[in-house]
């Protein structure tokens, strides 16, 4: 970025302020990546960058989403789509139209809006079925649909979502983790919570610890808090080590700005806590 700047290169300072708000977003530093975004989209307007303007939306929406901000994410996307939509070059059609599918799932999902977000996960299936390569910095995005399915096959116990589930974590191992190492712990957390969902109890307890040191090796505290979450709320009431993971999971997750999560494990985690204290009145 420095050199860019130097040589008068603006739009290589663009192109490289991109990488390095995936890279601050992969290691869950979702402030620091925000700060950056926001500049960069400010700097790319002023100067008639606009396809990267259209990408740096998304990116600020998805990072308003992770920190739990949704209605603030919401306007970020639908107060820009038609930026964003015009953005879709055909050099970036496929890298915009997954950042965008993918953002879809997960509102629809965190709104439970079930039929419209197994449509935005349908069309990401489609889109990174199709793709030859994907970008390292779909980590989170090419899993939206696994999420999604894992959450609808708990709620309803329907065996066609297990199916999907199955299918979408193959494909995310062959079309993502194969290339990027990276993959790993989020792929490991889902099959950890697939596990658990399956039944098979010693198998989701392996996983999960592999999952969590995984994040710990690649420094992605916010998949690490997700491990930890998913493993441990399945664990017996009893088990010493489901306290463990959960209050793990609250800290990880308020450290890098995860409220939203933070909420929901810290609500799962003051329920049986409160209910324990019931019961021992």
């Amino acid at each position: 970025m420095r050199l860019s700047r130097t040589i008068g290169n603006l739009g290589l300072w663009v192109e490289t302020s991109e990488f390095r708000i995936n890279g601050l977003f992969l290691q869950s530093r979702f402030s620091d990546a925000l700060a950056v975004a926001e500049d960069t989209a400010q700097f790319a307007s002023r100067n008639g960058h606009f396809q990267a303007v259209g990408m740096l939306h998304t990116a600020k929406a998805r990072l308003l989403f992770h920190q739990g901000k949704t209605d603030e994410a919401k306007h970020e996307y639908f107060d820009n789509e038609a930026v964003i939509t015009a953005s879709f070059t055909a050099e970036n059609q496929l890298v915009g139209k997954i950042a965008v599918q993918a953002l879809m799932t997960d509102f629809c999902a965190r709104a439970e809006s079930w039929d419209s977000a197994l449509k935005s996960a349908e069309a990401l299936n489609n889109l990174i079925a199709n793709a030859q390569t994907i970008s390292f910095m779909f980590a989170g995005e090419a899993a939206a649909s696994i999420g999604l399915y894992l959450t609808l096959w708990e709620k309803q116990a329907t065996p066609a979502y297990r199916s999907s589930a199955d299918s979408m974590l193959k494909l995310f191992h062959r079309k993502y983790t194969r290339s990027h190492a990276i993959g790993q712990p989020v792929e490991l957390m889902y099959r950890c919570w697939y596990h658990w969902l399956n039944g098979d109890e010693k198998a989701a307890r392996k996983t999960g610890m592999i999952a969590i040191h995984s994040a710990q090796t690649y420094k992605m505290p916010y998949y690490e808090a997700l491990a930890h979450y998913h493993l441990g709320r399945f664990m017996a009431k009893g088990d010493s080590d489901r306290g463990t993971h959960l209050k793990t999971a609250i800290t990880l997750f308020d450290q890098v700005g995860a409220a939203y999560d933070a909420e929901r494990v810290r609500m799962t985690f003051n329920q049986e806590t409160t209910h324990e204290s019931a019961q021992a009145t």
